[in-house]
């Protein structure tokens, strides 16, 4: 019988069974390679949805993408859930995104924004500030 390896880098440490439902298999992935690929996985989708919704904050305007996320428009996260009736977030939100079309219940905002929104009550304070630079009451 022949020793298994991770068909990716050809270690023998930490493998899992490239499908899970059927562990007979020899085709193996090693957990760090296995983490990579789901990187790139979901760094694509990532991709593919900022690009999508503008690579800038709907807000303000940043477009430094390292500040940048995902916002629902409605304040509706609590929706996003998937069959087993769990909540997606993170990562796993892109990909979704991608699939149901780009709906406009999303948004990107700056993390500032996003932050501000959700501790003045789904209101970004950019849009609570008067004319004068001075917040309204």
């Amino acid at each position: 019988m022949k020793d298994k390896k991770c068909y990716k880098c050809g270690t023998d440490a930490d493998l899992r069974p490239i499908n899970p439902r059927n562990k007979n298999l020899n085709s193996c992935i090693c957990k760090n390679c296995q983490n990579i690929k789901a990187k790139l996985y979901y760094d694509k989708y990532k991709d593919i949805v900022f690009s999508h919704y503008g690579n800038v904050c709907s807000c303000c305007g940043e477009s430094e993408i390292l500040f940048l996320s995902i916002d629902h428009t409605n304040n509706d996260g609590h929706l996003d859930t998937n069959s087993n009736n769990k909540k997606v977030n993170g990562r796993h939100l892109y990909p979704k995104i991608a699939k149901l079309g780009f709906p406009n219940r999303y948004q990107l905002l700056c993390m500032n924004c996003n932050f501000g929104k959700r501790m003045n009550n789904g209101v970004c304070p950019h849009k609570t500030i008067d004319t004068n630079n001075a917040y309204s009451v």
